[in-house]
């Protein structure tokens, strides 16, 4: 019974230091939980880094490292992103959508959405934004 106890002890401590998650996941199930993200083209929205067009080269439970990303600025022509995900971005020339960049760490993600291949097709023919060119 001690044992018992103490595990469950054990396991209340850990929550409390850990906001109330475990931190002793299995880490084959994270990964799981996120495999048919990686590789793929998604949209990815963070807390306060804003909204990337990218592909995941690895996902954790806050934490993501993005590949061929480009930052939304600004989309004009989707209603929120589960449409801009599925349909793109309709009004282009209104929109923006930065150039590329490898290795981006973004902390903090708060939704990670596939994209349909309408969406891909759409916005891989957005040229590129950058202050050089307006």
């Amino acid at each position: 019974m001690s044992k018992l106890k103490d595990t469950l002890l054990n396991k209340i401590i850990d929550r409390l230091i850990n906001d109330g998650e475990e931190s002793n996941m299995d880490n084959s199930n994270l990964s799981s939980i996120y495999a048919d993200y990686v590789g793929k083209r998604v949209i990815v929205r963070t807390y306060s880094a804003g909204v990337f067009y990218a592909i995941p080269r690895k996902i954790d439970k806050d934490t993501a490292i993005l590949d061929d990303s480009r930052r939304i600025w600004k989309w004009v022509g989707a209603s929120e992103l589960t449409d801009l995900a599925e349909n793109g971005i309709k009004n282009k020339s209104d929109s923006r959508v930065s150039i590329p960049n490898n290795g981006r760490l973004v902390n903090t993600w708060n939704e990670i959405l596939l994209c349909s291949e309408k969406c891909i097709k759409n916005i891989d023919s957005i040229p590129h934004w950058s202050e050089h060119n307006g």
